[in-house]
């Protein structure tokens, strides 16, 4: 595999059952919780793809991977060498997994970027909001950006929002903020063209591999 490796999985392709047979028994009851069919799911089929694809790059059978959490909540494989984050939105996920370190990756719909007109001053800082543009669409689509490309580094750097976000400045791809080690992080937008109506940021270490992005076979 690549140094860093982007799988789109769209969870409405995976058959649920088959799905459900190798999540855990913590996972299956977790599942459980969802008032909504939908969500539930969407949950089970997206929580089994990352397992095949993780499982495929270890060589450990998917429902036998080692999906643990580290004192921040960012998930890991026990003794795998891989790091990888998972985002979703709008029924499609997004996951990242690197070998070359901590990573992070976001995904919002480009849409959204006007719902976050109106609040901007709780995420940006004071700086980002000056030099904000004053026309409405393209102060929207920058809003977005931010927005993702905040996630992506808190994520990858293992804050998550427990950081305040208006704290982090987004400058030239990189991100600013009192937080030892966010330096070692560069920002990237990878293209992908089934994505054209989203926005992705993804924050990787400062290696100069490109994200390749992998097709995700769903029916494995």
């Amino acid at each position: 595999m690549s140094e860093l490796s982007l799988y789109l999985i769209e969870p409405h392709l995976s058959d649920y059952e088959p799905a459900r047979s190798i999540l855990t028994p913590a996972e299956c009851e977790r599942a459980d919780r969802f008032f909504f069919d939908t969500d539930r799911r969407e949950w089970v089929s997206c929580r089994a793809s990352v397992r095949r694809i993780l499982g495929s790059l270890t060589g450990v059978p998917p429902n036998r991977v080692k999906w643990m959490a580290g004192e921040s909540g960012k998930p890991y494989v026990k003794g795998s060498g891989l790091d990888f984050n998972l985002t979703h939105s709008g029924g499609l996920a997004a996951l990242l997994v690197s070998t070359v370190g901590s990573v992070g990756i976001d995904m919002e719909p480009l849409q959204r970027g006007y719902d976050l007109l109106e609040c901007a001053a709780s995420f940006c800082h004071p700086d980002e909001i000056n030099q904000l543009p004053l026309d409405r669409e393209t102060r929207a689509m920058e809003l977005i950006q931010l927005w993702t490309a905040k996630e992506a580094l808190l994520k990858a750097h293992g804050s998550g929002l427990g950081f305040p976000p208006t704290g982090l400045i987004i400058k030239n791809g990189r991100g600013y903020a009192q937080l030892p080690g966010l330096h070692c992080f560069r920002l990237i937008h990878p293209t992908v063209s089934r994505l054209i109506d989203y926005c992705l940021a993804a924050a990787v270490p400062p290696c100069e591999g490109t994200i390749e992005v992998v097709e995700y076979d769903h029916g494995i």
